[in-house]
Parts: structure tokens; sequence; C-alpha cells
């Protein structure tokens, strides 16, 4: 992801995208959006945030957290003054049981602990 993040595709979709907008072409890009996650079920991002501690409104920011509204569920990671906050984002009317996503993850990453310790 680091390498995707640093090469050029970003900067170029955006301004393909901004391109099309400005020709009153937007209604393209909307279907190619709603195209794409059509195909995808689950969306996992990786945000790198801030090294140093922020400050908002004069008051120093002890936290973050992500959240985005996307037509699918999305489990987002990001990284904050050396710590790690994790949002999972769901449609409970399309998801019918939204806790089993948050304990099946929970699962996951205790089993997952557990072999790495179980390997050092």
């Amino acid at each position: 992801m680091d390498g995707l993040k640093k090469s050029s595709v970003g900067p170029i979709a955006a301004m393909l995208a901004e391109g099309l907008m400005a020709v009153g072409l937007d209604g393209m890009v909307v279907d190619t959006n709603m195209q794409i996650f059509a195909n995808h079920s689950f969306v996992f991002s990786n945000v790198p945030g801030y090294d140093q501690t922020i400050v908002v409104a004069n008051k120093k920011v002890s936290g973050m957290a992500a959240f985005y509204t996307n037509m699918i569920s999305q489990l987002i990671f990001l990284t904050y003054c050396g710590n790690l906050s994790i949002s999972l984002c769901t449609d409970p009317v399309e998801v019918q049981k939204p806790q089993l996503l948050v304990d099946s993850f929970i699962n996951y990453m205790n089993d997952w602990k557990a072999a790495c310790e179980a390997t050092h």
C-alpha cells in the first residue's frame, strides 16, 4: 500500500475525475464508482495519520478515528502519534448481524496474536 500511496496513480486519477466533472461528465464518474463498488463486499483502508501531536482550537488532539459512509462495509486502520485505531462502518440494513463482524475481527486478531507469540 505504501508504494501505491506514494505513486502517481492517486493524483492522476483525481485529475482525470476533475477533468470529467469539469466538462459535465460527472455522471460517468458516479456510474464508474457504482460499478466498482458493486464488485466489492468489504473495503479495508490503511490511513496514515500524523506522527506528532496536533492542536485544534488550542487543544491537543489525544486520538483520532475515521468514519467513512460508503455503500459497503469498511474497516479503517488509522495511525496517530504511534497509536493505532480501528473503525468499522457498516449498514445494519444490509448486514443483519453487524456485531458478528466485530466479534469475528476480534477473534481473528486474538488468534493472530497467539500465533505470533507461539513463533517467538
